[in-house]
């Protein structure tokens, strides 16, 4: 595993951290979120991380999953480790959800996730008001007990699927073939060739596309000053779209000068339409007081006629 944790001293866990009584226990290192597949409290984890719907976050060049503490213990008594599942397994232990946040509970003990929380950061829009965003906060400090509310918790183990290991298997199987390719049939080692050469001609063409898009573009920018953009197949380089349309789109022309301009008249027609609405807001404002003003002239002019009829 790639997190590591340190054994809390004695002195801070009192003596529930160990039966020594004359100092603190040893710190020694240990690997964060190792399973024991004899607990079922684990084998339970295990089925959890495998089905169990997580969000991602990028976290220092490396990808974290976290979850909420609701959805968790609505993942357990619908697993076939609940006892009220409709198929329950025959390692079913879980009894209630009372049961459900105890085990979950002793997850957090074991360090197979641990509780994270939510911050409200403050954000500007375009238009230069505040506001609020929730970001997951992980160095907080935060009590690690297990609730069943809304609070995010990550994972701290990662477990390896049927598919890597697979992978695994099959680039190593790839690696040894090639290192014995001069034991190989000379028809098969022909054939590698002739790949290989195809595979340099492709790589060129690549290239050679990429230099004359480029001085396409430079060509018709200088020609037309600016205002308009050519590029042959746009999407190459576009890694959001995939291999088929990357090369199916030949060519885009646009204008560039006439699609600022278009923007621009967006941008200012949307600043108007919030304008409008400012102005009408304030007049409602602004007409609340006058009705109120007038109503109340309306009851003294009321109050003085009654009293002159008295007199």
């Amino acid at each position: 595993q790639a997190h590591f944790a340190l054994h809390r001293t004695h002195a801070s866990m009192g003596k529930e951290c160990c039966d020594q009584d004359d100092g603190p226990c040893e710190v020694t290192p240990r690997p964060v979120g190792s399973l024991r597949k004899e607990l079922p409290r684990h084998l339970l984890a295990l089925h959890l991380r495998e089905t169990l719907p997580c969000k991602t976050k990028t976290v220092n060049e490396g990808t974290i999953e976290f979850f909420s503490g609701r959805k968790f213990i609505d993942a357990i008594l619908a697993s076939p480790y609940a006892l009220s599942h409709a198929k329950p397994s025959s390692k079913a232990y879980i009894t209630d959800r009372a049961h459900a946040i105890a085990e979950a509970q002793g997850m957090i003990d074991d360090e197979l996730f641990f509780r994270a929380q939510f911050a409200d950061v403050p954000t500007k829009r375009k238009d230069g008001t505040e506001k609020t965003k929730k970001v997951l906060v992980l160095d907080g400090d935060v009590e690690q007990v297990f609730v069943d509310e809304e609070e995010p918790f990550v994972w701290l183990f990662k477990h390896r699927s049927k598919w890597i290991v697979i992978m695994g298997i099959g680039l190593l199987v790839a690696v040894a073939a090639c290192m014995l390719l001069p034991l190989w049939p000379e028809s098969m080692r022909w054939g590698v060739h002739y790949l290989s050469q195809a595979a340099l001609v492709l790589v060129g063409l690549i290239i050679g596309l990429e230099i004359v898009r480029l001085l396409l573009f430079l060509l018709v920018w200088i020609c037309t000053l600016g205002h308009y953009h050519l590029w042959i197949m746009p999407l190459i380089n576009d890694d959001s779209s995939g291999l088929w349309k990357s090369f199916t789109t030949f060519y885009s022309f646009t204008n560039v000068v006439e699609e600022m301009r278009e923007k621009k008249e967006k941008e200012a027609k949307g600043k108007s339409k919030k304008g409008k609405g400012g102005d009408k807001k304030a007049a409602g404002e602004t007409s609340a007081p006058t009705t109120a003003t007038a109503t109340a002239s309306d009851s003294s002019n009321v109050d003085a006629a009654e009293s002159k009829k008295d007199i």
